[in-house]
């Protein structure tokens, strides 16, 4: 709602992608990523002539349509899945079946999918005892 100034069902954000069920998939405002019927603000002070850059966790579109640079950010670098994460995190507890499911991480800077540097994803570290 703050990168759009709509309703979530609007921008085709009405659950998450990772949480679509099958009587949602497919329903008006329940695409699981930001749709075509908003315009977003970095779209809007991208071309009112301010620099739009964003990096971190985007969660709203895995394809190069739906990055962060085609939705109005000159540059960016960003981890696209909603439930991935930089360290590997895999839970150890019982959860509902594909909550909290680990999720390959998919990076993308600007337009490009890309791996991240060495070193840049850290394991998650063991436990104490």
């Amino acid at each position: 709602m703050l990168l759009t100034g709509t309703d979530h069902h609007i921008a085709g954000l009405g659950t998450m992608a990772e949480t679509l069920t099958g009587e949602l998939r497919g329903r008006p405002g329940c695409e699981g990523y930001l749709n075509d019927s908003v315009v977003t603000l970095a779209e809007l002070l991208r071309d009112a002539g301010y620099q739009t850059l964003m990096s971190g966790k985007w969660h709203l579109g895995l394809t190069a349509a739906r990055t962060p640079a085609a939705c109005g950010f000159e540059r960016s670098f960003t981890l696209l899945p909603g439930a991935a994460n930089h360290y590997g995190y895999k839970p150890q507890a019982d959860v509902k079946p594909g909550l909290l499911r680990p999720t390959p991480s998919l990076y993308a800077e600007d337009r490009d999918f890309v791996s991240p540097p060495q070193g840049f994803i850290r394991p998650t570290p063991s436990p104490t005892a």
